[in-house]
């Protein structure tokens, strides 16, 4: 590549030469013919032509042949004639062609100073583009045009070709968290960037193998050549991301749990400490029902809700403490919610459906259970239900309702122990 380069810079070299030759040859010989001819002004003007093109390619050096110009220009004219008025008028001339021989070395110097500034500017950007360690995109309006080794890494990809002419949402989930389509809400921030300047957001982006990735993007405008174009930077903050949502599921799980305890130890009525915790998990889980079920025992005749708390437009069963037939299907949740260490989760339209009877009568479409084990008496159910929608619980969530449950099994044996002492006085 270097020798390609050297060669042509020598031929340029050699066409400039051969051009300043030929122009300083024509000028001496329309000079001469001039001068003559008795004319020891006209001719003048075109010893203009090799000083300035030897000063434009060649500056100090061109300088120095212009001034040489000059002195030739005078011996000439001194040749031809030797009357004073000509004589001053061509050491006034002389004097203009250094004076502008001056005039464009000194631009052409400049010019190629900033030229030479600006070719290493567009090195040490191209250094830095390419070397950054945060992955860097160039987008127009049309999608990306450059991106650098680790934008490539980073999206899983083999090589730029993958990402270029590609779009912003091309590279998104369909739906960013906010709720907002991943195209409208690209184009937004883009028209934002490119009227107003910089901007800096989160956004959600997708991997190669559909794997979902947090980062924090910097939209710059930028001018390259006379055209806008944004340069995008890209922060991955995934793991600080998962760090923040962790410590707030952790902090919400304390907090929650702090809530349950509150309401099941300011009580020592059976009924009450079971209706203050109830209403603390309908709260805390925003949920459409929240009850408790006694007993869970899949052999009993029949079952009765101590406890329910509805919202308005989701009914329950309207009837507490009154004995309901315990139907097949019941039972067999029964059995399932006892064989099993976790929480037990039917959701319609799913493996594991809401049975028939709780479908229909309370239009559930997702139900979480897990049984209670006070110390005396027979197991009891606590469950809640959402009947909006078909409710998908968090990991977090079961785990929540879980220790919930254990510490309202906790709370419900040293209520009844107590409440058994003071019947037996």
């Amino acid at each position: 590549m270097k020798g390609v380069n050297s060669e042509k810079n020598t031929q340029r070299n050699l066409l400039h030469i051969l051009l300043i030759a030929s122009t300083t040859i024509a000028t001496i010989l329309v000079s001469l013919y001039y001068l003559s001819s008795g004319i020891f002004i006209l001719f003048q003007n075109f010893l203009y032509i090799p000083i300035v093109l030897s000063c434009l390619y060649y500056r100090f050096r061109g300088f120095v042949y212009s001034v040489c110009l000059s002195i030739l220009y005078l011996i000439l004219i001194l040749a031809f004639t030797s009357e004073s008025s000509i004589v001053w008028q061509s050491l006034a001339r002389a004097g203009i062609f250094i004076v502008i021989a001056g005039i464009v070395s000194f631009l052409t110097a400049r010019r190629k100073q900033a030229l030479q500034s600006s070719r290493e500017n567009e090195e040490t950007f191209n250094r830095l583009f390419e070397n950054s360690t945060d992955p860097v995109l160039i987008h127009v309006r049309e999608g990306f045009v450059d991106c650098n080794a680790a934008c490539v890494a980073i999206l899983g990809y083999t090589s730029k070709d993958e990402v270029l002419n590609k779009k912003p949402w091309d590279i998104s989930p369909e739906y960013q968290p906010d709720g907002k389509k991943s195209s409208e809400k690209a184009e937004e921030l883009i028209d934002l960037a490119m009227s107003k300047g910089h901007q800096r957001f989160e956004w959600v982006h997708l991997k190669s193998d559909g794997t979902q990735f947090i980062v924090d993007i910097m939209l710059t405008p930028i001018m390259i050549r006379g055209t806008q174009f944004l340069y995008v930077v890209w922060r991955d903050i995934t793991e600080r991301k998962q760090a923040d949502e962790e410590r707030k599921a952790h902090n919400r799980f304390l907090e929650s749990l702090a809530q349950v305890d509150q309401a099941i130890k300011s009580e020592t009525d059976v009924e009450q400490m079971l209706w203050n915790a109830i209403k603390a998990v309908f709260s805390i889980f925003d949920c459409d029902r929240a009850w408790l079920f006694y007993p869970c025992d899949p052999d009993a005749p029949s079952f009765r809700i101590p406890v329910e708390i509805c919202r308005p437009e989701y009914p329950g069963a309207q009837v507490l403490n009154v004995d309901v037939p315990m139907s097949p299907d019941l039972a067999q949740d029964l059995r399932e919610i006892m064989e099993s260490d976790d929480p037990v989760i039917y959701t319609a339209g799913t493996e594991k459906p809401i049975n028939k009877v709780t479908a229909e009568q309370f239009g559930v479409q997702s139900q979480m259970t897990v049984p209670l084990y006070p110390k005396s008496g027979k197991p009891w159910v606590f469950g809640m239900h959402q009947c909006s929608f078909p409710r998908i619980w968090t990991d977090d969530e079961k785990h929540l309702f879980k220790e919930i449950a254990r510490r309202m099994s906790d709370g419900l044996s040293s209520v009844l122990y107590l409440r058994e002492l003071q019947e037996s006085e």
